[in-house]
């Protein structure tokens, strides 16, 4: 994977964490704008993995930071 690869990742992920770092972000659109970044990268299972591992990265600060899972809990 060349380096602009990992950059356009790196901004779509990053898009969608300030998306959901608002106070404005609805939870349940989450999986929604997940599938379509998993859509986009399928085509290259390399491209999807890492795609996928940056995403779990930003998915687990944001469940620490706005509480989705405390949420889940109750």
């Amino acid at each position: 994977m060349d380096i602009n690869k990992y950059q356009e990742i790196s901004a779509d992920i990053w898009k969608l964490f300030k998306k959901y770092h608002s106070e404005e972000a609805q939870v349940f659109e989450f999986p929604k704008d997940a599938h379509e970044l998993h859509v986009k990268y399928e085509a290259d299972e390399e491209t999807l993995k890492f795609m996928q591992r940056l995403l779990k990265v930003y998915f687990d600060e944001l469940t620490k930071t706005k509480g989705w899972l405390d949420e889940r809990a109750n």
